[in-house]
Parts: structure tokens; C-alpha cells; sequence
């Protein structure tokens, strides 16, 4: 395929895709500009418009001046709209068009995994939510940190939201009174999509449902943004998790499961503070058993997790040192949970 064809159906798909993008303007034959799909851009002044696709080794190239991500456009027009990609995928492939985009073994089978927009396109971002929404007071009644709130989600009948992605995962007959919750994604290190965490929002004798598209994937939060070459905190919720820097966390699965991904001598398990309770100390104790390096809670720290301590008015900066200075193994660790167990 000549580089001039290359060119031209990228343009020419960017064009198809422009009444879905706000703010969507074509600058001139090859240069497009457009509210950013991918961080929201902006959630208070609606006209601001900080993504660009332009020319760029005869290819239309995505750059956002807002949150700074790069991308080819097949790319973008991947996690915009899968199925006007399938045709630009077409008319690639009947003109032999060496493909520009993510290796195969970004995605298993596509039924297993879905891109973000794909799996999410009918739901709108926390950033996209106007300030009066509940699930918008929610996240910032929580102080969830605002680089979040473009990754969070909201669904508003979550069982008939999840049928949407996994077939009948709920009865259709059973549903009943379906409820609103927080959409928490579960997303690989290339940002395929292998599950979610519902949040209820309402009173729920069910706090969290995390939902699997992959069965296979661990249900680990926070795989898509960790350096497993640094030092890693795993925590047992995905909220806890992001309010410390190069953070996972469990999402409904074995904690100590979750860590497997990263190695023993990088890792810091951080548990609830939970003095009273011998099911998390035994828990702590089985982490330690096996080799793991465990947070215990000095007895300053009352508060029962990360984000209760921030909304006491803890640093995260601070919590992470805490964390850092009171954390052992080994027969330290189970001396130290001596000392600090209430029960």
C-alpha cells in the first residue's frame, strides 16, 4: 500500500469519527482538533479542546496537550468506536497495509477482553458528571485524587450494564430493582480491559460485585499504571490504592494471590488497620508465613484504612512514609503484630 493511500483513510476515517468527539474541527486536510475522549478535557470548561491528530510519517498521529498521551490514530479510533475500526481494519487489510498498532498479543480473544471504550462507551467518566451528580459527590466527598476521576466510571443500572459485557451474567428475570454504582476498572498492563469493580453508591448489603471478563486474569487493580521495577504497596481495595504511588490492589480475590505478581523482596502488603479483628491478623500472619513483607499499623494511626486516614487529614506523602518505616518480615513482623493486636 502506498504511503499517500496510508494517509488518505486515515483521514478519511477521522472524519467518520469526528460526530462522536466534541469540539471536533478540521483545521485543514490533514489536522484535526478536539476534545480529548481520554481524560474528558475538561469537565468544567466544555469548549476547551486539547487533542490533535496530525500528519506524522504519512499517518494521522493523537496527541492530547492536557494529559499528554500519544497514540497512532487506529488506535483512538479503536477505543472510540470498535466497530468503525472493524471497516478501517478492512480496507487495511484488502490493500495489504502493514498495520501500525499494538502487537497481537495486546488483546486474548475478543470476546476475553474489551478496549476501555469499547467496554465502556455507553457509561459516562466521574469527569464527565456534573457536580451536582451523586456519584460525582461521592468521589470527591471521598478525595479520590482527581487524575482518577477520567478512569472511573458510572452506571446507573449496573446488572444491566454488566449484561451488556458479560451475557447474562445476571437473570433478566431476577434482576429486579437494579441499583447505581461506581464502575472501578480492571485493566492489564497494556490497558485491555479484563473486568470491573462495581461500588455501590446507595445502601447495599454488597458493597463491592467485581464482575470478570477474563476468568482467568487476577483480579488485581492498578496493573495498567505500576513500575514493578520499584517498590510496590498492594492494599486490599482499589480505592485505598490511589492515594499512594505505585500501588495494586486486590478486587474481591486472595490478597496474598494478587502479590504473586510482584516479588516478595519489592512488595509491602499493606492491611487494614484492624487491631480487633484475629481474620485480619491471621491473614497477616499467613503473609508473613510466607515470606511477604507486611505493613503494621502504628498505634498513632486509629483510623481503619488509607482513605479514612486521608479524610482524617492525613498526607498521602505522610501515609506512605508511616507505611515505609513500619513494615518487617520474618519473626520481626510477627513480634511486631504481637504488640499491636487487640484481641
Amino acid at each position: 500500500m502506498g504511503i499517500i493511500f496510508v494517509l488518505w483513510l486515515d483521514v478519511k476515517y477521522a472524519n467518520l469519527l469526528g460526530p462522536q468527539l466534541r469540539n471536533f474541527k478540521r483545521k485543514n486536510s490533514d489536522t484535526f482538533n478536539f476534545s480529548c475522549p481520554v481524560c474528558g478535557d475538561s469537565e468544567t470548561h466544555r469548549r476547551k479542546a486539547r487533542g490533535y491528530l496530525y500528519a506524522n510519517k504519512q499517518q494521522l498521529q493523537y496527541h492530547c496537550h492536557n494529559c499528554g498521551i500519544t497514540m497512532p490514530f487506529g488506535r483512538l479510533l479503536q477505543q472510540s468506536d470498535p466497530q468503525l475500526h472493524s471497516q478501517y481494519r478492512l480496507e487495511q487489510l484488502k490493500d495489504e497495509r502493514p498495520v501500525d498498532e499494538e502487537p497481537q498479543s495486546f488483546f486474548t480473544t475478543a470476546q476475553q477482553i474489551h478496549q476501555i471504550f469499547g467496554t465502556f462507551r455507553s457509561l459516562l467518566k466521574v469527569s464527565q458528571l456534573p457536580v451536582d451528580h451523586h456519584a460525582k459527590q461521592f468521589v470527591e466527598k471521598r478525595k479520590i485524587p482527581t487524575v482518577y476521576h477520567h478512569k472511573l466510571f458510572y452506571a446507573e443500572r449496573f446488572k444491566t450494564f454488566t449484561n451488556t459485557v458479560v451475557a447474562d451474567k445476571f437473570d433478566p428475570k431476577k434482576i429486579g430493582k437494579d441499583e447505581p454504582r461506581l464502575i472501578i476498572p480492571l485493566l492489564t498492563k497494556d490497558k485491555a480491559v479484563i473486568g470491573f469493580q462495581g461500588r455501590a453508591l446507595l445502601s447495599s448489603p454488597i458493597k463491592y460485585i467485581t464482575i470478570m471478563i477474563d476468568e482467568d486474569a487476577p483480579k488485581i487493580f492498578g496493573m495498567d499504571t505500576v513500575d514493578l521495577s520499584k517498590r510496590v504497596y498492594t492494599f486490599e481495595g482499589p480505592i485505598d490504592s490511589m492515594f499512594i504511588d505505585n500501588a495494586i490492589a486486590t478486587a474481591g480475590g486472595d490478597l496474598e494471590a494478587a502479590c504473586r505478581v510482584v516479588s516478595k523482596n519489592n512488595n509491602i502488603i499493606v492491611y487494614d488497620n484492624e487491631p480487633r479483628s484475629i481474620h485480619t491478623i491471621q491473614k497477616m500472619n499467613k503473609s508473613i508465613d510466607h515470606g511477604y513483607r507486611v505493613c503494621v499499623w502504628p498505634e498513632t494511626i486509629v483510623q481503619k484504612d488509607i482513605n479514612d486516614m486521608v479524610l482524617a487529614g492525613y498526607a498521602p506523602e505522610y501515609l506512605k512514609h508511616i507505611i515505609d518505616n513500619n513494615s518487617y518480615e520474618g519473626l520481626r513482623a510477627h513480634a511486631a503484630i504481637s504488640q499491636w493486636k487487640k484481641c
